[in-house]
This record gives C-alpha cells, structure tokens and sequence, in this order.
C-alpha cells in the first residue's frame, strides 16, 4: 500500500528517547506504516494462512474501526501484513453498522490452531431519539476462511442498560488461547458510575459458548480498565504466569496505569500482588495500555498527555504514546519513552521477534499506522 503523504510529518513529530533502564533504549526500526486513513484503534495479532503455498510464514493480522460519512456507518475490518509490520493490504469488512443507533468499535483478533479467526469487539445498541445506550453486548465473529469473510459466532456478554445515571457498560475485549487450548476473552465490566471491573470469561469450545465472569481487578470506587494482558516466562517465574497491565483512577479521579498477575494461566488473579505500572505528574493522565514480551523483557505502552501544552482539564486522548519496560517480568517498570507524538490514539502493541516489537496507534489527519521499533542494549 502506499504511504500516505502526512506520514513524512509523522517522522518528524516522533521522538524516541532512551528509557532509565540501564543500558537499554527503544529506537524507531521503521518509518510508519499506513493501515487506514480513517481509522482507529489498530490491534494486531499473529496469522498463518494455512492454505496457501507457504502456510508457515507468519503474517500478521490487524483489525480497526473506520468512519464513513456521509451516512455515519462505522466498519470494522481487518489488513495483513507479509513484511513485518513494513506495509499493509486491506483483507476484509467484519461488521457494519449505522452509528446513529450502533456503536461498534474495539475489535480484537485472534487466530485458533485450526486456522480459524476470532474478533471480539462491543456492540451497542444506541437510541435513535435519545442517543443513549439501550444494549450492551461484546460480541465474538468467526472465519473459516482465514479472514476473507465473517459470520456472527456469540455473544461473550451482554445486557440491558440500566439506565441514564446508572452506567453498566461493557468495553475493551481482548481475545488470547490459555495452555489448555481455550479461549479467554478479557473485557472491562461497569458496575457504575464510579466504579468500573476487569473480567475474563473461559471459552471451551473455541467461543460459542462462554463461562461466568472471573474478576481480574477491582477496587471500590475506582474504575479498572483497558487490559492488555500478557503471559510471561522468566527465571524463577514459572509457567502460565500472565501479567495484566490497565487504566486507574486515583483519588483525584485521573488516571494512571496499574498491574495485576496470575499464576495458573489466568483461571484466578491476585489483588494482593496490585501494583503501579506508572504515574504520572499531577494534572495529567495515562490510559490505554497493552503489552508483550519481547526477548525476556515486557514492554508496556499507553497513551498520556503528560509532555503535551494544556490545561489540567485536557484529557487524556490526543496525547503521547509512551513506552515502559520491565526486566523483571513486571514486578517493576523503567523508562517513559516517547513512542509517537501528539495526536496519538489508542495504542496497541505486537511482538515481531526477541528484539523487535510493532507499535500500532491512529495519528491525527493521517488515520491507523504501525511502526517498528527495536530494543537495543
């Protein structure tokens, strides 16, 4: 695909600077990569195409939401990559729908061992005269045809909405296979207006059919959100260790990032072990991580407006994208390293190989791109 014209912009605006992480630093491998020029929040995951000539190459598979006025319909589709990251070619359309009174966005993918895609994404029924939420649902899609069409599979969750000033939303969901070969989808659960859980559900029969909700954080009066969760494997870690970063409100209702950990592959997670990924200074706000391993180490990304001119009241989206790392399978993080400059949103995060890892963010007035970045030591 051709590189949009404003990408050269984008090499200009991004900065990458070293973390306090000794003897490590994060620098750009590649210039930005368009997926879409409308589009936002990319998501990334790996992908073999089991029935073409060469169906061990790995590919990698991306979904996003674009906006096509007039009309106002949001579409959720999906792009591969055969260059790691380097250019994109738009696959297929999963879900189309009038955002007047259907708000669809959030996909997730995730390919199963026996070649089949699933996307999890919300999807929200909006009153067309009140302009409110009237049904929640994160639904899950399937193809057997590795992604050149889709069909509706379940629905994961989803519920009536209580009500104006009673918000119990359903958002974010994230798809992964745990060692037993099932799949868990993790999303975030409101339970009101000031409070907001992380859950997962249990799939065993490849997402037809979902168990109960397991909590994976909570904390009275703070509203938990935005997982990314990753399984780590490291000296003295073990395996089906899975280390969960997310969103947080402090006391002063902004947001910083925090982790939680779970040591049977996610079958139960551990308040006790709760801890802060980053905080950042008084007034500003991040949001929006993810994570994965990259040659032992964690990265984490997330989206703050910390280095950005503004008043306290600016939020969050617009802002930076950040990087952290963890040596120590996230029991600590270093760093902050710009990412992407302002204007960008809703980062997401693939690891190539044991040093490089795939930035995917939407860029003001360019739309959804990736980037390659590499650890050195």
């Amino acid at each position: 695909m051709t590189l949009h014209p404003s990408l050269s912009l984008l090499l200009h605006l991004t900065l990458i600077l070293p973390t306090t992480a000794a003897a490590l630093s994060i620098q750009a491998a590649s210039p930005p990569a368009l997926l879409h020029p409308n589009a936002v929040y990319p998501r990334a995951n790996a992908f073999h195409n089991l029935s073409s000539p060469t169906p061990d190459k790995p590919l990698i598979l991306a979904s996003y939401t674009s906006l096509f006025p007039p009309g106002g319909h949001k579409t959720l589709s999906t792009s591969i990559s055969r260059d790691g990251g380097k250019s994109w070619r738009f696959l297929s359309d999963i879900w189309t729908a009038n955002a007047t009174t259907h708000d669809i966005d959030n996909a997730y993918p995730l390919q199963l061992p026996n070649g089949h895609i699933l996307v999890a994404f919300r999807n929200h029924d909006i009153g067309a005269l009140t302009g409110e939420y009237v049904y929640y649902r994160i639904t899950i899609c399937l193809s057997t045809d590795y992604g050149q069409s889709w069909e509706f599979l379940s629905h994961a969750s989803e519920r009536w909405a209580a009500g104006r000033n009673s918000k119990n939303g359903l958002w974010e969901p994230l798809l992964r296979a745990d060692r037993r070969g099932r799949v868990q989808v993790y999303y975030s659960s409101e339970r009101g207006a000031g409070r907001q859980d992380n859950v997962v559900r249990v799939s065993d029969d490849l997402g037809r059919t979902w168990g109960d909700e397991v909590v994976v954080s909570t904390r009275e009066g703070a509203r938990d959100g935005m997982m990314g969760v990753v399984e780590v494997v490291v000296p003295g870690g073990g395996e089906g260790r899975l280390v969960c970063v997310f969103e947080t409100t402090e006391e002063d209702g902004r947001f910083a990032v925090e982790a939680v950990e779970s040591l049977d592959d996610g079958g139960s997670w551990g308040e006790e072990g709760r801890r802060r990924v980053y905080t950042v200074k008084k007034g500003k706000d991040a949001g929006a991580p993810q994570v994965v391993s990259v040659g032992g180490w964690l990265v984490g990304s997330f989206m703050t407006n910390e280095g950005v001119d503004g008043g306290e009241g600016e939020g969050v989206d617009g802002g930076e994208m950040k990087i952290v790392i963890s040596k120590d399978g996230g029991r600590s993080w270093d760093g902050a390293a710009v990412a992407a400059g302002r204007g960008s949103h809703w980062p997401g995060l693939y690891q190539l190989d044991d040093r490089r890892f795939l930035g995917l963010y939407s860029a003001d007035g360019v739309g959804a791109v990736s980037r390659i970045f590499e650890i050195d030591d």
